[in-house]
């Protein structure tokens, strides 16, 4: 997937010369976070809004993709843009300057090769979009942490990477590593491996795994890794409304 990124900023700074002494209304930029508008409304307006892709939630915010910002650079260095909306319980626990935080927008760095990632540069918003904070940490790679919010945005940076056949192998998964279930479709394509499962729970999942022979009617055991939402396979030429990634499956009988 090659996206060409665009990103906007516009900061507001407001002055004013004093005059006459009146009384001041509240400014849009200083919203109490009790104020601002349900996390089921906040969720409804982002879930419309063209410019982002609903990724994940992780229980006290919902984090979105921004759509074209997806860059692969040379040696398997990709970078892309998250907006994390904070929901209420979020907001309760915030302090100082930050309490008023409604969003933030993350620029991710990922090292495909060593399975490494930072954060570049991150910036928090309060209800009116002004900034309230800007960070740049200092470039340190590393190690996603298993189940973390961090590996999730990995697999779904270096997964969705133009590679060929050969480029990843799939790993070995231990017994007990995740969910279990019975494969019901299996397709191949771009050398990754797609498959739908249907789970002990009688759900159904689409999950994408480097590329292995898998049969349909077995049994396999995978991570449960958070669903990537609107994923299209351009290779497969076929759109996912939910599919999890994967990097690998245990069959067993």
């Amino acid at each position: 997937m090659y996206l060409k990124f665009v990103l906007i900023l516009i900061v507001f700074c407001l002055g004013c010369t004093v005059v006459q002494a009146a009384p001041k209304k509240a400014s849009g930029d200083n919203i109490p976070s009790d104020k601002f508008p349900s996390d089921k409304t906040l969720i409804k307006e982002w879930d419309k809004d063209k410019s982002i892709t609903r990724l994940t939630d992780t229980g006290d915010t919902v984090i979105y993709g921004v759509v074209d910002t997806y860059k692969e650079g040379p040696d398997g260095f990709i970078t892309f843009w998250t907006k994390t909306l904070n929901l209420a319980s979020m907001r309760a626990g915030l302090k100082g300057k930050l309490k008023n935080t409604l969003w933030k927008m993350m620029k991710w760095e990922f090292d495909c090769n060593s399975n490494k990632l930072y954060i570049s540069k991150s910036l928090a918003y309060n209800g009116k979009g002004s900034v309230i904070e800007s960070f740049e940490p200092d470039i340190i790679w590393n190690d996603a942490i298993p189940q973390s919010i961090g590996e999730y945005m990995l697999q779904i940076a270096c997964q969705t990477k133009s590679r060929s056949s050969t480029a990843e192998e799939a790993q070995e998964i231990p017994e007990g590593a995740g969910v279990k279930g019975r494969t019901l479709e299996v397709l191949q394509s771009g050398g990754y491996t797609y498959a739908l499962v249907l789970l002990e729970n009688d759900k159904t999942k689409w999950i994408a795994l480097p590329e292995i022979k898998l049969n349909v009617g077995v049994k396999i055991e995978f991570p449960d890794t958070p669903p990537l939402k609107d994923f299209t396979s351009k290779t497969l030429n076929k759109h996912f409304d939910e599919i999890s990634f994967t990097p690998g499956v245990r069959i067993y009988k």
